[in-house]
Protein backbone atom coordinates (compact mmCIF):
# COMPACT_ATOMS: atom_id res chain seq x y z
CA UNK A 1 0.00 0.00 0.00
CA UNK A 2 1.52 3.27 -0.71
CA UNK A 3 2.46 5.62 1.93
CA UNK A 4 0.18 8.10 3.11
CA UNK A 5 0.59 11.57 4.35
CA UNK A 6 0.78 10.74 8.36
CA UNK A 7 -2.12 12.36 10.81
CA UNK A 8 0.95 14.32 12.75
CA UNK A 9 1.88 16.49 9.61
CA UNK A 10 0.97 20.00 10.42
CA UNK A 11 -1.15 22.47 8.01
CA UNK A 12 2.19 23.77 6.72
CA UNK A 13 3.86 20.67 5.87
CA UNK A 14 0.58 19.49 4.34
CA UNK A 15 0.10 22.66 2.38
CA UNK A 16 3.59 22.76 0.56
CA UNK A 17 3.68 18.80 0.02
CA UNK A 18 0.58 19.23 -1.65
CA UNK A 19 1.45 21.90 -3.50
CA UNK A 20 4.31 20.16 -5.14
CA UNK A 21 1.65 17.24 -5.86
CA UNK A 22 -0.52 19.46 -7.68
CA UNK A 23 2.20 20.66 -9.41
CA UNK A 24 3.40 17.42 -10.51
CA UNK A 25 -0.23 16.00 -12.00
CA UNK A 26 -0.56 19.85 -13.94
CA UNK A 27 2.22 19.22 -15.79
CA UNK A 28 0.41 16.00 -18.07
CA UNK A 29 -3.46 15.96 -19.47
CA UNK A 30 -5.46 13.77 -17.45
CA UNK A 31 -8.32 14.52 -19.20
CA UNK A 32 -8.82 10.91 -20.70
CA UNK A 33 -8.95 9.94 -16.62
CA UNK A 34 -12.18 11.77 -15.63
CA UNK A 35 -12.04 10.57 -11.89
CA UNK A 36 -8.38 11.91 -11.60
CA UNK A 37 -9.62 14.87 -13.30
CA UNK A 38 -12.25 15.42 -10.49
CA UNK A 39 -9.66 14.60 -7.63
CA UNK A 40 -7.18 17.22 -8.89
CA UNK A 41 -9.54 20.07 -9.16
CA UNK A 42 -10.94 18.91 -5.49
CA UNK A 43 -7.25 18.96 -4.39
CA UNK A 44 -6.35 21.56 -6.07
CA UNK A 45 -8.74 24.40 -5.18
CA UNK A 46 -8.65 22.70 -1.20
CA UNK A 47 -5.11 23.29 -1.32
CA UNK A 48 -5.47 26.29 -2.02
CA UNK A 49 -7.97 27.29 0.70
CA UNK A 50 -5.44 25.69 2.97
CA UNK A 51 -2.80 28.42 1.68
CA UNK A 52 -4.92 30.91 2.44
CA UNK A 53 -5.87 29.89 5.94
CA UNK A 54 -2.32 29.44 6.76
CA UNK A 55 -1.51 33.32 5.31
CA UNK A 56 -4.67 34.95 7.13
CA UNK A 57 -4.03 33.01 10.23
CA UNK A 58 -0.57 34.62 10.51
CA UNK A 59 -1.88 37.64 11.26
CA UNK A 60 0.48 38.47 14.17
CA UNK A 61 3.45 37.82 11.39
CA UNK A 62 1.55 40.18 9.14
CA UNK A 63 1.53 42.62 11.71
CA UNK A 64 5.29 42.54 12.70
CA UNK A 65 5.93 42.69 9.06
CA UNK A 66 3.72 46.01 8.92
CA UNK A 67 6.15 47.24 11.83
CA UNK A 68 9.01 46.46 10.40
CA UNK A 69 8.45 48.39 6.80
CA UNK A 70 6.83 50.82 9.11
CA UNK A 71 10.38 51.45 10.89
CA UNK A 72 12.60 51.11 7.51
CA UNK A 73 9.84 53.99 5.97
CA UNK A 74 10.20 55.75 8.78
CA UNK A 75 14.24 55.71 8.73
CA UNK A 76 14.13 56.38 5.17
CA UNK A 77 11.82 59.43 5.97
CA UNK A 78 13.84 60.57 8.22
CA UNK A 79 17.38 60.36 6.70
CA UNK A 80 16.26 62.31 3.04
CA UNK A 81 14.95 64.97 5.61
CA UNK A 82 18.58 65.10 6.77
CA UNK A 83 20.50 65.33 3.73
CA UNK A 84 18.00 67.85 2.34
CA UNK A 85 18.86 69.90 5.58
CA UNK A 86 22.40 69.36 4.98
CA UNK A 87 22.38 70.66 1.63
CA UNK A 88 21.21 74.32 2.75
CA UNK A 89 24.70 74.70 4.65
CA UNK A 90 26.41 74.26 1.28
CA UNK A 91 28.89 77.16 0.28
CA UNK A 92 27.30 77.01 -3.75
CA UNK A 93 24.00 79.08 -3.19
CA UNK A 94 22.47 78.31 -6.11
CA UNK A 95 22.47 73.93 -4.75
CA UNK A 96 21.74 76.45 -1.49
CA UNK A 97 18.13 77.75 -3.11
CA UNK A 98 17.12 73.81 -4.79
CA UNK A 99 17.32 72.57 -1.18
CA UNK A 100 15.55 75.15 0.48
CA UNK A 101 13.11 74.28 -2.50
CA UNK A 102 12.78 70.55 -1.54
CA UNK A 103 12.69 71.25 1.89
CA UNK A 104 9.94 73.68 1.65
CA UNK A 105 8.29 70.81 -0.30
CA UNK A 106 8.45 68.43 2.85
CA UNK A 107 7.74 70.61 5.05
CA UNK A 108 4.33 71.52 3.16
CA UNK A 109 3.64 67.58 3.59
CA UNK A 110 4.75 67.47 7.09
CA UNK A 111 7.96 66.89 8.68
CA UNK A 112 6.53 64.66 11.13
CA UNK A 113 4.63 61.85 8.60
CA UNK A 114 6.56 59.50 9.74
CA UNK A 115 4.79 59.89 13.14
CA UNK A 116 1.21 59.81 11.92
CA UNK A 117 -1.05 57.03 11.98
CA UNK A 118 0.27 54.58 8.91
CA UNK A 119 -2.70 55.29 6.98
CA UNK A 120 -1.96 58.82 7.15
CA UNK A 121 1.59 58.22 6.39
CA UNK A 122 1.11 56.42 3.14
CA UNK A 123 -1.07 59.42 2.08
CA UNK A 124 1.46 62.08 2.69
CA UNK A 125 4.08 60.06 1.62
CA UNK A 126 3.01 59.34 -1.85
CA UNK A 127 1.64 62.67 -2.22
CA UNK A 128 5.24 63.52 -1.58
CA UNK A 129 7.09 61.36 -4.00
CA UNK A 130 4.63 62.43 -6.66
CA UNK A 131 5.44 66.23 -6.28
CA UNK A 132 8.93 65.06 -5.69
CA UNK A 133 9.24 62.78 -9.36
CA UNK A 134 7.93 66.15 -10.74
CA UNK A 135 9.89 67.94 -13.85
CA UNK A 136 10.83 70.50 -11.30
CA UNK A 137 11.58 69.26 -8.06
CA UNK A 138 13.70 66.40 -9.76
CA UNK A 139 15.55 68.59 -11.60
CA UNK A 140 16.71 70.35 -8.26
CA UNK A 141 16.94 66.67 -6.34
CA UNK A 142 19.60 66.03 -9.31
CA UNK A 143 21.48 68.74 -8.40
CA UNK A 144 21.54 68.19 -4.89
CA UNK A 145 24.49 65.91 -3.44
CA UNK A 146 23.64 62.63 -2.13
CA UNK A 147 19.77 63.50 -2.02
CA UNK A 148 18.68 61.49 -5.38
CA UNK A 149 19.27 57.83 -3.84
CA UNK A 150 17.32 58.65 -0.45
CA UNK A 151 14.31 59.64 -2.56
CA UNK A 152 14.44 56.39 -4.51
CA UNK A 153 14.97 54.87 -0.84
CA UNK A 154 12.19 56.63 0.67
CA UNK A 155 10.05 55.39 -2.29
CA UNK A 156 10.87 52.13 -2.28
CA UNK A 157 10.26 52.01 1.61
CA UNK A 158 6.71 53.59 1.15
CA UNK A 159 5.63 51.07 -1.22
CA UNK A 160 6.68 47.95 0.95
CA UNK A 161 5.12 50.00 3.69
CA UNK A 162 1.81 50.17 1.51
CA UNK A 163 2.04 46.21 0.29
CA UNK A 164 2.06 45.49 4.15
CA UNK A 165 -0.39 47.63 5.19
CA UNK A 166 -2.71 46.46 2.20
CA UNK A 167 -1.87 42.94 3.32
CA UNK A 168 -2.52 43.37 6.86
CA UNK A 169 -6.45 45.18 6.31
CA UNK A 170 -7.39 41.97 3.80
CA UNK A 171 -6.59 39.84 6.48
CA UNK A 172 -8.28 41.80 9.33
CA UNK A 173 -11.10 42.30 6.64
CA UNK A 174 -11.70 38.32 5.65
CA UNK A 175 -10.66 36.59 9.12
CA UNK A 176 -13.94 35.58 10.11
CA UNK A 177 -14.86 34.19 6.85
CA UNK A 178 -11.61 31.86 6.79
CA UNK A 179 -12.08 28.36 7.51
CA UNK A 180 -9.37 27.25 10.23
CA UNK A 181 -6.23 25.45 8.85
CA UNK A 182 -6.52 22.31 10.57
CA UNK A 183 -9.62 21.91 9.31
CA UNK A 184 -8.76 22.17 5.93
CA UNK A 185 -5.74 20.52 6.52
CA UNK A 186 -7.71 17.00 7.44
CA UNK A 187 -9.55 17.70 3.89
CA UNK A 188 -6.81 17.63 1.99
CA UNK A 189 -5.16 14.69 3.08
CA UNK A 190 -8.50 13.30 3.10
CA UNK A 191 -8.74 14.04 -0.24
CA UNK A 192 -5.06 12.55 -1.13
CA UNK A 193 -4.54 9.59 1.35
CA UNK A 194 -8.81 8.29 0.83
CA UNK A 195 -9.05 9.17 -3.34
CA UNK A 196 -6.38 10.30 -5.18
CA UNK A 197 -3.58 7.69 -3.41
CA UNK A 198 -6.07 4.60 -3.58
CA UNK A 199 -7.27 5.91 -7.48
CA UNK A 200 -3.97 6.07 -8.76
CA UNK A 201 -2.81 2.60 -6.82
CA UNK A 202 -5.74 0.87 -8.87
CA UNK A 203 -4.74 2.91 -11.84
CA UNK A 204 -0.95 1.36 -11.69
CA UNK A 205 -2.58 -1.92 -11.82
CA UNK A 206 -4.04 -1.82 -15.09
CA UNK A 207 -1.63 0.70 -16.86
CA UNK A 208 1.32 0.99 -14.78
CA UNK A 209 3.20 3.09 -18.39
CA UNK A 210 0.79 5.74 -17.57
CA UNK A 211 0.09 6.09 -13.70
CA UNK A 212 3.46 4.06 -12.05
CA UNK A 213 6.00 7.32 -12.66
CA UNK A 214 3.45 9.84 -10.76
CA UNK A 215 2.53 7.73 -8.18
CA UNK A 216 6.05 7.56 -7.52
CA UNK A 217 6.28 11.26 -7.58
CA UNK A 218 3.83 11.57 -5.40
CA UNK A 219 4.90 8.84 -2.80
CA UNK A 220 8.23 10.56 -2.13
CA UNK A 221 6.35 13.85 -2.09
CA UNK A 222 4.95 12.02 0.37
CA UNK A 223 7.75 10.34 2.15
CA UNK A 224 9.39 13.55 2.51
CA UNK A 225 6.89 15.58 4.25
CA UNK A 226 6.11 12.72 6.67
CA UNK A 227 10.26 12.61 7.41
CA UNK A 228 9.88 16.47 8.24
CA UNK A 229 6.55 15.66 10.57
CA UNK A 230 9.01 12.78 12.03
CA UNK A 231 11.97 14.75 12.65
CA UNK A 232 9.71 17.31 14.27
CA UNK A 233 7.89 15.11 16.00
CA UNK A 234 10.60 13.82 17.46
CA UNK A 235 12.10 16.96 18.81
CA UNK A 236 9.29 18.24 20.41
CA UNK A 237 9.13 14.98 22.27
CA UNK A 238 12.54 15.29 23.59
CA UNK A 239 11.88 18.79 24.18
CA UNK A 240 9.18 17.78 26.43
CA UNK A 241 10.12 15.02 28.16
CA UNK A 242 13.51 17.21 29.21
CA UNK A 243 10.99 19.48 30.79
CA UNK A 244 9.85 16.71 33.25
CA UNK A 245 11.61 17.35 36.90
CA UNK A 246 13.57 14.17 37.64
CA UNK A 247 11.59 12.73 41.09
Amino acid sequence: MTINYYHYCDSNEVSTGTSVIVGELDKKDWSADQILSYIIADLGTTNKDLTRSIEYSLSGALAENLRKEDEIADNDFVCLKQFVKANTYLPDANLVQDAVDVWGLLKSHNLNLHKQSCEKQLALSKALLGNLDSAQFKAKIANLIAVSPRVEKFKQSTSDLETAYSKMMEANAVKENITAPSALKNEVRKIVNERLLPHLENAVEAMPEIYQEILGVITETIEAVNAKAQIRKSIRSKAASEEIPAE
